[in-house]
């Protein structure tokens, strides 16, 4: 009974202990206001990349991954989308 009031007693410190720190973890705003958007060109898309499903989804991989700094490709991206969209028959 005692360990178990015990368990229950550290449970609430750690539980408030979360939420009065949970907002001095938070991204405070001027981290965010540093970022800049980044423009999307529009690019057509590529038949290897969206004739099949494997096609669509190793583009996907492609275009998010790379080294830290190397601009993602976020136009070929957005084809993606649209593929996946008309092959599931949305207009």
């Amino acid at each position: 009974m005692r360990s178990t009031l015990l368990q229950y007693r550290l449970a609430i410190l750690v539980t408030l202990t979360l939420l009065l720190f949970s907002d001095a973890l938070a991204q405070k705003p001027s981290e965010t206001a540093k970022l800049k958007p980044v423009a999307v060109p529009t690019v057509a898309p590529r038949p290897e990349d969206v004739s099949t499903l494997d096609g669509i989804m190793k583009a996907f991989y492609e275009t998010i991954s790379g080294t830290a700094g190397q601009p993602r490709q976020w136009g070929r991206d957005r084809t993606l989308g649209f593929a996946q969209k008309v092959k599931n028959g949305a207009r």
